[in-house]
């Protein structure tokens, strides 16, 4: 699963397993949140623990495409 700019989300977020959602940014489309991106990236995860938004935001893709 991915998010970008949907709340929704982070409530689901413990039913579908925090190492299987990763941030997206949908650049270049028009309707991405580019330039203005990590604005709704913190409004997402405002109020998740830092270790869940780690994973989230970065982590589970290193791990997923074996970057590390």
């Amino acid at each position: 699963m991915n998010f970008w700019y949907e709340e929704g989300g982070m409530e689901l977020r413990h039913r579908v397993g925090i190492d299987n959602i990763m941030w997206e940014s949908d650049y270049p489309h028009i309707v991405s949140t580019y330039p203005e991106s990590w604005k709704a990236v913190e409004r997402c995860v405002a109020g998740v623990p830092e270790i869940e938004q780690k994973k989230m935001l970065y982590e589970n893709a290193v791990r997923l495409y074996r970057l590390a």
